[in-house]
């Protein structure tokens, strides 16, 4: 083996073995899962959440706290300016009373 195969060798396998060592392992099922407390898991750098209980459970009255939306009104038709008017139009202000 010349000089040249044997340093690409050497080249391939390093790098083989610090890509495996960058990767992380899968959490197990009961982990990936996450716990009730409220806490947040990662597996793969992807949040996993504990179960998020019943649709009963999930709505909730906010007694008529504030709620601030924030859109840049450039996605069309999600949202934009109307140049006629220069009122605030699309989708998103549609669905936002609904949501709330």
């Amino acid at each position: 083996m010349n000089n040249t195969r044997k340093m690409s060798l050497i080249v391939l396998l390093v790098s083989a073995f610090v890509i495996a060592a960058c990767g992380s392992a899968a959490a197990p099922a009961d982990e990936a899962a996450g716990a009730d407390d409220g806490e947040v898991t990662y597996v793969d750098g992807i949040p996993q959440y504990g179960c998020l209980g019943t649709a009963e459970d999930a709505i909730v009255d906010l007694d008529c706290q504030e709620v601030t939306f924030a859109v840049e009104n450039a996605y069309l038709p999600f949202n934009y300016i109307e140049t006629e008017t220069g009122m605030a139009g699309g989708w998103d202000y549609e669905v936002f009373p609904m949501i709330c």
